[in-house]
């Protein structure tokens, strides 16, 4: 099964001069830019293991040849569990999916960071880098099969795993509005380019640029990471929206059957003037936050922390979490102290202890608690970053 880990540097190898010749301007292309097997990131043989996860969303899965599709119940059936009663309605049907596959139909497996740790790592890479929406999609196509021309709303970024297969690239047109696709052309000039893509080759495609791919002599396998930057006017409208939402100088109705044009200039003006007032670097600070927190991506290893937290000693360096807990009352020796939407009740002792706890100087275990002997304090340690009020220093 398939595990290697990549990275966006690894898909384009020298950063600054992908973005200066390429990003959002032209094709590139990466001969041999993926180094080793590259079917230890995803295989043929990955693929028929897929198909046998009955239990997968059925939605992740379709299939395309000469235009028709096949998806839903095309690709699945029923299937009865061991408990009586109990069935998957819409499970995955592997001979389903193989007769379409023999038919000539491309496997089209989408969202394959939700369900392949490595791939999700891939996406959460090109994420980051980003702050927008990112996926990994597997296209698996049979010999020979060729796809129709037509362009994407999104910039993708192609590596081929397995097999060869043909790529012809139009001219990327100078003006173009992102999140627009076409599945049919009136006339294109000559390809800018025609190759034939090997496995661990990489290829850079901007949104909206035309291009057509054919599967050669056998199966070909191919993932493509679809990551769509957001643009000037996402970010703008976002700030707009902002203002109309939180200012109540623009909440009134009007009955426009008796309204006049000249009604909506003042409230224009109004829109204006609150965009010059608009703090821009906390609006660029949101988006890039709000981009990243795409939860197909995001990855915790919070049960390795609980079993790594059952395990420190004296000595292990601890640091306080930021903003995780908020302090509330104190009598009778207890503090009620609510940590990550849990309250709880503590000895005044140990809310005195987290609420002084470093987040940024790293301290021993058996001194989270005052002038008390370790015995004391590490099952207090513990209990907290069980809690999810402190965590291990790395």
């Amino acid at each position: 099964m398939g595990g290697r880990v990549l990275s966006f540097a690894d898909v384009v190898g020298d950063e600054e001069e992908f973005f200066r010749t390429y990003f959002n301007k032209r094709v590139f292309y990466r001969p041999g830019g993926i180094t080793g097997d590259p079917r230890q990131i995803l295989s043929i043989a990955d693929m028929d293991e897929i198909v046998h996860q009955e239990g997968m969303r059925s939605g992740l899965l379709r299939m395309l040849g000469n235009g028709v599709p096949a998806i839903g119940d095309q690709l699945t059936s029923q299937l009865e569990m061991r408990r009586e009663g109990k069935t998957i309605e819409d499970a995955v049907d592997p001979g389903r999916i193989y007769a379409h596959f023999r038919a000539g139909k491309t496997l089209i497996h989408g969202g394959l960071n939700l369900t392949r740790p490595n791939l999700r790592a891939l996406a959460r890479s090109m994420t980051d880098r980003f702050a927008a929406k990112s996926e990994v999609v597997a296209f698996l196509t049979p010999a020979g099969q060729r796809g129709a021309t037509h362009s994407d709303p999104t910039d993708v970024y192609v590596i081929q795993l397995e097999g060869t297969k043909r790529w012809q690239i139009w001219p990327t047109p100078p003006v173009r509005r992102p999140g627009d696709d076409k599945d049919s052309f009136d006339s294109l000039p000559d390809p800018v380019l025609d190759l034939s893509l090997q496995p661990g080759d990489v290829l850079y495609i901007p949104h909206s640029t035309p291009h057509r791919a054919s599967a050669e002599g056998n199966v070909s396998l191919h993932v493509t990471v679809v990551a769509g930057p957001r643009t000037w006017a996402h970010h703008l409208l976002s700030a707009v929206r902002d203002i109309l939402h939180n200012g109540p100088e623009f909440w009134d109705t009007p009955y426009l059957d008796e309204t006049s044009p000249e009604e909506m200039v003042p409230k224009i003006e109004q829109l204006i003037s609150r965009l010059r007032t608009v703090d821009t670097a906390v609006a660029l600070e949101r988006a890039q936050r709000d981009g990243r927190s795409f939860r197909g991506v995001q990855q915790a290893a919070f049960f390795q922390e609980m079993t790594a937290a059952d395990g420190i000693h004296a000595d292990t360096k601890l640091l306080a979490v930021d903003s995780a807990a908020t302090f509330h009352e104190v009598g009778d020796g207890t503090a009620k102290v609510t940590i990550l939407g849990n309250t709880v009740t503590m000895p005044e002792a140990a809310a005195a202890a987290l609420r002084s706890a470093s987040t940024a100087i790293p301290f021993p275990a058996a001194e989270l608690l005052p002038g008390a002997d370790s015995r004391r304090a590490l099952p207090v340690a513990r209990q907290l970053l069980r809690l999810g009020a402190l965590r291990i220093a790395n």
